[in-house]
């Protein structure tokens, strides 16, 4: 199998090719109606976001300031953040087809396209599901695969039934906050009260942020860079899990059911995706459907930062050659492991959503490492043939 041949460390321009600019000399009145109409555009954006610093400001005219001891850690995260939404302005990123409404409907189409999937060197699910009944002892399980390249669905188990979301519940909350990020009823640099709620993985020292103010964008990007928890938590509250559900259910993601915050909350009560839906709300987010956050956002964000205590390459990510592009999040417990990870080389790219749920839940990561494998091997061995 040859390499792909690209780093993958700048997490850019090597999985969606961006569109190529068009220039047109159509005159010299089209050229003036081009500056007048970017000028009204720059005034826009000048106007909705607030003015000098409004998209990212960590704090609007009379908020306490932060601590010395938490600045230099929001002003590096809200720099980047400020970064890659100016280049959004002037970069123009090709939608994935199919991703605009698109709620997870199966049909006879949807089969068809994995049986084609199977003729031609793809994934087969009576694989995925042989692995993991073999490799785990899961009571309940669902694997989601979308080909990107072929716009394919190859599926598996329980993919269509709402389970135990965990720690993903960050991907249904995530495209709540664009929708609503777009449709200006919500901003980025709204102040949100850190209240912290619950322990595990996260940031360092949460205790000193409690009470305080921090930007919206702090929590959007701290949220899915660290799996953390408190952030999650505090966007479920100024959100509102009932906003979170009828947004994303009006999208077509029906099975999204969020009942309480992570860690907390009335026993009985749980957070319900399915595999499918988990997938189609990331391939929306990265497929540049909303302005806000989007193809850039998911690059720099969506992965498990390296200062997390965990270990950051576990499950999907183990065993993937190290020229692969990944980016990630995953959710572990007693008695479940869920990841969702957009994965690409020069051959392959796709979707891939695994969750299931039962005993002895860490011991999972084993089997969704030989799931992972498989598929990308599967996928990757078309792209050559078809190459």
């Amino acid at each position: 199998m040859r390499s792909s041949g690209f780093d993958k460390t700048p997490y850019r321009d090597h999985f969606l090719g961006k569109k190529e600019k068009k220039e047109h000399a159509l005159g010299t009145t089209l050229a003036i109606l081009f500056v007048i109409a970017l000028a009204a555009a720059g005034f826009f954006m000048f106007w909705y976001f607030g003015g000098p610093g409004g998209l990212i400001e960590a704090f609007g005219p009379g908020q306490e300031p932060v601590q010395e001891s938490d600045l230099a850690a929001i002003e590096a995260q809200e720099s980047e953040l400020a970064a890659f939404l100016a280049e959004a302005e002037t970069d123009s990123f090709a939608q994935e087809p199919g991703t605009e409404g698109s709620g997870q409907e199966e049909t006879a189409a949807q089969t068809e396209s994995a049986q084609e999937a199977r003729a031609d060197g793809g994934p087969d699910p009576a694989v995925l599901e042989q692995i993991m009944q073999e490799k785990s002892t899961a009571s309940a399980y669902g694997i989601y695969v979308y080909d990107l390249e072929h716009m394919e669905e190859i599926e598996a188990g329980a993919s269509r039934e709402g389970m135990y979301a965990s720690a993903l519940i960050c991907v249904p909350i995530l495209y709540a906050a664009a929708v609503r990020l777009d449709a200006g009823t919500i901003r980025l640099n709204d102040p949100v009260v850190y209240v912290n709620s619950a322990g595990g993985r996260g940031e360092a020292y949460p205790e000193s942020k409690d009470g305080r103010e921090y930007p919206l964008s702090y929590y959007l990007s701290t949220m899915i860079r660290y799996s953390d928890n408190n952030c999650m938590n505090c966007l479920l509250d100024y959100l509102g899990m009932d906003m979170i559900n009828s947004t994303c259910r009006t999208a077509g993601y029906g099975s999204v059911q969020l009942q309480r915050k992570i860690g907390v909350g009335e026993e009985g009560l749980e957070n319900y995706v399915s595999p499918a839906d988990m997938a189609g709300m990331l391939r929306e987010l990265y497929g540049g459907k909303f302005m806000t956050i989007g193809t850039e956002f998911i690059r720099n964000y969506f992965r498990i930062d390296e200062g997390d205590s965990y270990r950051t390459l576990i499950g999907q990510g183990e065993l993937l050659p190290s020229d692969a592009l990944f980016l990630n999040h995953n959710g572990r417990g007693d008695s479940r492991y869920n990841e969702i990870a957009l994965i690409g080389t020069d051959e392959c790219r796709y979707i891939l959503c695994v969750m299931c749920s039962g005993e002895y839940g860490f011991a999972y990561e084993d089997a969704v490492t030989e799931v992972s494998r498989y598929i990308y091997d599967s996928l990757q061995e078309r792209g050559e043939m078809n190459g």
